[in-house]
């Protein structure tokens, strides 16, 4: 019917979820057309609309014209590109927001939206937001990083760049949210086709032919399955007792590294599993640098367990393990499980050198599961990490693993390995093991560096993957995804490192991080080595500029080098040195501290020497920075201050720094051994002031008269009898520093009194607080700094008294 609907009413018709207009309009049917005024592009994202009128299928066939012109007809976009270009277009802002430099004007707007959203409303309600403000604050809480602290402003953060691929995966997950929905049957469908696509696209690019294939948040997620499927397979009642079906015959699992402890301890905390599941296998003794299984030991443990009345289970095998990179002999594992009937699963960085084995003679498995986390390799965020694994009991995988994933969770790797091609694939994983490569040969030119990754045989090299056919573990082992290393002193194999070593691994750690922030590198504590350094491309694939990073370390190896060789003949200085003390500082990688002692004042004991002592030392580190900003202040495990060296370089003479700080403590000494002496005769002389001007009022009080100090009686006397005004009768002191004697204020004021004009009335000398200066005369030159006299109104003054200043006392201070 020819009618006017707006398109609130066509939603409600048509019980629509999902419309998006770029303005609010009006359509109109018109001879069974739906007309759209001109510029108006209606994106129709959701397949589930149920028109009472029209049906879908009727919609689509139908022309959909511009207002009255049937000439100009408007596309409907289709509901993926309109979700693409949604996701798109938010993934474009943040860009350039994370891009633009933040302006005061935008300061309080992240303040603002968060109030807005995060406060309890009074009625314990929430309003609606707008589309528009929704963006702004997903935007702000994105870019806009909150300080712990109150007081501290917020920060603004920058995201990560995203290329093609990466914002092409970030769509196919809103395409994966979006695929649930479609009607149950053709959803299951569009899965299941993507599923094997995508399983046969990895078996492809990997020489494999793994029939099984689960998507998972994260690799672990992917072993616990395997594991639960293998329970209920060996363990026929598993899912109905639990823990009890296993109880009498408990699985067993193996492993030798520590970082596949922590995986073995993840799956039995997820399945209820005790502890004592998990056996260490030991290392092969002739490789116990790289901690790999030993196979007749496994087979050995085998026997034992199985004799025990336990089940051998499940091996965790290293393809080159995230913390070195060492590779497990997996031919000889493999046999040994298939021969026992265990479950061997392989994990490891070195498993994508299988993507470069072109020459392959056919497809394989080298372990009945491998894990593959796509997304770390190809520095794709939120990609799916992906478990392929092989039958399980007499059930087929891939119905199996198609049951256990959720639904168009293949999507996402299925979008990737399209986009990339094996090509590309291949491309990006032979630069990362190239890259690898060339660091470690940069590396094994030090001899002040200890490499203690995995180092592949003399025999093999990474051009011989591509070039010559290989069993599998000649391909694993031809490559390193990692290079671990760390300053040792020259000649040092292996063991651990003095401890100072792993204070100076860390420093040049934290150097090389600020100077070559886009290389991933990682500082780690290890039992057997201690502090190591470690840089994997596979966990951050982001092409740093390693160029960069190799001459950064180029320059903080000398660093290292020259300040280890002048370490030794800094401690004999200071030893040697009759006013420096070695300080032990445990936190520092530099030369060490040292604190400068008077002879003198031998062994600081009491509280108050050794605040004056560290009141000395900070006072020397304030002077010695005046003059080189290298020199800086430390703490000592005691507490007190002291000089703190840092690192140095070749051309450092230590000889001249250490005379430096002996001089500037001797200095200070001396300054301070002046103040003090002059402090001493101003406190001698305040106290014979004191006491001569005591014995003066004490004799002005008998030839006054005692009845001139009663109260009330002695206004009387005084009225009667006033007292002479003379100021020679009682005098003030003054104090010269520089003849060490005390003299009375006569002269002051006589020769303040001529320096007057005479058409100026002469002042009454009655007592005063500060007693006229004399002007300087012909006569009478201006008084030096040491002349100059200034009033002390006690003892407790002198910290405030210039020391070369004469000091006057007179009666009313005294």
């Amino acid at each position: 019917a020819d009618s006017e609907l707006s398109i609130f009413e066509i939603c409600e018709n048509w019980k629509s979820s999902w419309w998006w207009l770029e303005n609010s309009v009006k359509f109109s049917f018109k001879n069974g057309s739906l007309a759209v005024p001109q510029g108006v592009h209606l994106l129709v994202e959701t397949a589930q609309l149920v028109p009472t009128a029209y049906t879908m299928t009727e919609l689509f066939n139908n022309p959909i014209v511009n207002g009255d012109d049937p000439a100009k007809v408007v596309q409907i976009e289709q509901p993926v590109e309109g979700l693409e270009f949604q996701v798109s277009s938010i993934l474009n802002r943040l860009e350039e927001a994370s891009e633009c430099q933040p302006s005061e004007d935008n300061a309080p707007h992240f303040e603002s939206f968060k109030q807005h959203m995060f406060n309890q409303q009074e009625n314990n309600t929430f309003p609606a937001v707008s589309t528009q403000d929704l963006l702004n604050i997903i935007q702000d809480l994105f870019l806009v990083e909150e300080s712990s602290d109150d007081e501290e402003p917020s920060v603004y953060t920058v995201l990560p760049k995203l290329n093609n691929v990466a914002k092409l995966t970030l769509t196919a997950h809103s395409l994966m949210a979006y695929s649930k929905l479609l009607n149950n049957d053709h959803g299951v469908k569009v899965s299941n086709k993507i599923h094997v696509d995508t399983c046969n696209l990895l078996n492809t690019l990997f020489r494999t032919n793994y029939p099984g294939a689960f998507f998972s948040h994260n690799t672990l997620e992917g072993i616990v399955k395997i594991f639960r499927l293998l329970l209920v397979t060996k363990y026929p009642h598993y899912n109905e007792e639990g823990y009890e079906a296993i109880r009498s015959k408990y699985p067993v699992i193996y492993i030798s590294h520590d970082a596949s402890m922590l995986v073995a301890q993840y799956i039995c905390k997820q399945l209820s599993l005790p502890m004592y599941c998990i056996r260490r296998v030991p290392c092969d003794p002739s490789t116990p640098h790289f901690q790999m299984i030993d196979p007749g030991e496994l087979e050995t443990n085998v026997k034992e367990d199985a004799a025990a009345g336990k089940l051998p289970f499940f091996v965790l095998a290293e393809v080159g393990s995230s913390l070195n990179g060492h590779v497990d002999p997996v031919g000889p594992l493999l046999e040994l499980c298939t021969r026992y009937d265990l479950w061997l699963h392989l994990r490891g960085h070195n498993l994508a050198a299988l993507a470069l084995n072109q020459l392959a003679p056919a497809p394989s498995q080298p372990g009945h599961s491998v894990s593959l986390p796509l997304g770390a390799w190809l520095n794709v965020p939120s990609l799916p990490s992906i478990t392929l694994f092989t039958n399980i009991g007499n059930d087929l995988s891939t119905p199996l693993s198609l049951q256990t994933n959720e639904k168009g969770v293949a999507l996402p790797v299925w979008t990737l390995l399209k986009s990339l091609g094996q090509a590309g694939v291949e491309e990006i994983f032979s630069y990362n093991f190239g890259l690898v490569e060339g660091i470690r040969k940069k590396l094994a030119s030090y001899d002040c560096l200890r490499v203690l990754s995995h180092q592949p045989p003399n025999s093999l090299s990474l051009k011989d993957i591509t070039t010559k056919v290989l069993p599998i573990q000649s391909v694993v082992e031809a490559v390193q995804s990692c290079v671990m290393f760390q300053f040792v002193p020259q000649g040092t194999s292996l063991g651990p490192v003095p401890q100072y070593y792993d204070k100076l691994n860390s420093w040049l750690g934290q150097i090389l991080q600020r100077d070559v922030p886009s290389i991933s590198l990682n500082l780690t504590e290890t039992a057997s080595f201690g502090t190591v350094l470690r840089i994997c491309p596979f966990e951050c694939a982001t092409g740093g500029d390693y160029e960069a990073f190799l001459g950064c370390l180029e320059a903080q190896v000398e660093i290292l080098q020259a300040t280890v060789a002048h370490k030794a003949s800094f401690i004999s200085l200071v030893e040697a040195s009759p006013k420096l003390v070695l300080v032990e500082m445990p936190g520092w990688a530099g030369l060490g501290g040292v604190r400068y002692v008077p002879p003198a004042w031998g062994n600081a004991d009491t509280d108050q020497a050794k605040a004056e002592l560290n009141r000395l030392n900070v006072q020397v580190v304030r002077q010695l920075r005046t003059s080189d900003a290298a020199f800086s202040l430390g703490e000592g495990t005691d507490g007190l201050a002291c000089v703190r060296f840092g690192m140095v370089t070749v051309e450092t003479d230590i000889t001249e720094l250490l005379s430096l700080v002996e001089e500037t403590g001797q200095q200070e000494e001396e300054s301070w051994k002046f103040i003090d002496s002059m402090a001493e005769v101003v406190r001698q002389g305040i106290l014979t002031a004191t006491q001569d001007l005591q014995k003066e009022n004490e004799d002005k009080l008998w030839q006054e008269g005692i009845l001139r100090h009663v109260p009330v009686f002695g206004s009387l006397v005084n009225w009667w009898s006033p007292v002479d005004k003379d100021p020679t009768r009682v005098k003030g002191r003054t104090l010269d520093l520089a003849a060490g004697r005390i003299e009375t204020t006569e002269n002051i004021y006589k020769s303040h009194a001529q320096a007057t004009p005479s058409s100026t009335p002469t002042p009454q000398l009655t007592p005063q607080l500060t007693p006229p200066v004399e002007k300087s005369t012909p006569s009478n030159p201006i008084p030096t700094p040491t002349q100059t006299p200034l009033p002390v109104n006690s003892a407790e003054d002198i910290n405030n008294v210039t020391p070369a200043a004469p000091i006057q006392v007179n009666q009313e201070q005294a």
